[in-house]
């Protein structure tokens, strides 16, 4: 009798063994996982930032091609500014052309924003 419950006690002694080898394997996962969610996070964070930056330059390149063709449209309308001071179409439709490409290019990260390009 007395020997039966010692094999019994050492079979659960294995037994916790075996399950606390599992749980140190399973946390180990679980670290491993937790650092692969970092670094994704890392790496979202900074396609973040990336499509920040890519939509300012985007923003701001739109005001200056809105400007260019205000410019554009003044100096069409008063034959009075200087043609040196004056900004061609060419320029204008090349910079607009260069936001649509930008545009195309950023793969979805960017919002597309059509810049109308008056002939």
């Amino acid at each position: 009798m007395l020997r039966g419950e010692i094999a019994a006690l050492r079979e659960g002694a294995a037994a916790v063994d075996a399950l606390r080898t599992e749980h140190a394997v399973a946390l180990e996962q679980l670290e491993a996982l937790r650092a692969q969610q970092d670094q994704v996070r890392g790496w979202l964070d900074e396609a973040r930032r990336e499509r920040d930056d890519v939509r300012a330059a985007g923003e701001r390149t739109i005001a200056q091609v809105e400007e260019l063709r205000r410019s554009l449209e003044e100096r069409e309308n008063d034959d009075t500014i200087p043609a040196a001071q004056a900004v061609e179409r060419d320029v204008v439709d090349a910079i607009g052309g260069q936001v649509e490409a930008q545009n195309r290019s950023s793969g979805g990260l960017v919002m597309k924003i059509q810049v109308p390009l008056a002939a």
